[in-house]
C-alpha cells in the first residue's frame, strides 16, 4: 500500500506474514472483543444477548466480523481500509434452522425471483454461483424479502441503534455451522496474504 502503515494495519500484516490462516482468524476475528467496543467484554456480551433475542438465536451464535471485528477491512481488494464513519459492522449468525428455512426459500423461489428488485436478484444469482458452496447467505440485499423479514428488519434497524460508534448499518451473513465461519473467514485470509502489503510488495 502506498501510505504508510498505521500501527494496527502493521499488526494485522505481522500477523498475516507469522501466522496461519487458521489461527490469524483464531487471533484477530473470531476470538477477540471486536474492535468496535474497545475492548468491553461486558458492552460486547450486552449487545449480542440484546440482538440474538431480537433475532431469536442463540447470543452465543452471534459474531461480528470483518473491519468492525478487527478495526481494518479483510477484503483483499480495500488495502486494509481502516473501519471508519461511513462503515457497515457485518455480524455472522451461525444457524442451522435459519440457513436451511434462507436455502430452502431460495430453491423455490422459481419465477417469483423476476418480483425482487434488481440488486436482490444480482444477490440471488451470487448465491447460486458462489456463497452457497461456503454454506453461507448474505442477507443484506434479501432480508425484507425472506420469511424471517418480519422479525429480523426492525431487529436489525433497533441493534444498528446500539452499535458503536452508532448509529451503524449491521448487515448479517447466516451461516450453516460454526465449521462453515471459520472456513469463509480462513478462505478471506489466504486471500489477504497474497496480497503486495502482506507480503512485503
Amino acid at each position: 500500500m502506498a501510505a504508510k502503515l498505521t500501527k494496527l494495519q502493521a499488526a494485522v500484516v505481522a500477523d498475516l506474514r507469522s501466522l496461519s490462516p487458521h489461527r490469524f482468524v483464531s487471533d484477530r476475528v473470531l476470538e477477540p472483543v471486536p474492535f468496535i467496543f474497545s475492548g468491553s467484554t461486558a458492552a460486547y456480551r450486552e449487545w449480542r444477548h440484546e440482538f440474538g433475542t431480537a433475532l431469536r438465536v442463540d447470543p452465543r451464535s452471534i459474531a461480528i466480523v470483518g473491519s468492525a471485528a478487527v478495526g481494518v477491512s479483510l477484503s483483499p481488494n480495500k488495502n486494509l481500509e481502516p473501519f471508519h464513519a461511513e462503515s457497515d459492522v457485518d455480524v455472522a449468525v451461525i444457524s442451522l434452522h435459519h440457513f436451511e428455512s434462507a436455502w430452502t426459500w431460495l430453491r423455490q423461489l422459481g419465477a417469483a425471483i423476476h418480483d425482487l428488485p434488481p440488486p436482490a436478484r444480482r444477490s440471488v444469482d451470487e448465491h447460486r454461483t458462489r456463497l452457497v458452496y461456503w454454506a453461507t447467505i448474505a442477507t443484506d440485499k434479501l432480508v425484507g424479502h425472506m420469511p424471517v423479514g418480519g422479525v429480523w428488519v426492525p431487529a436489525l434497524a433497533k441493534i444498528g441503534q446500539k452499535t458503536p460508534p452508532a448509529p451503524r448499518t449491521v448487515n448479517v451473513r447466516l451461516y450453516r455451522d460454526f465449521e462453515a465461519l471459520r472456513a469463509y473467514q480462513i478462505h478471506g485470509a489466504t486471500l489477504l496474504r497474497q496480497a503486495p502489503f502482506a507480503l512485503g510488495g
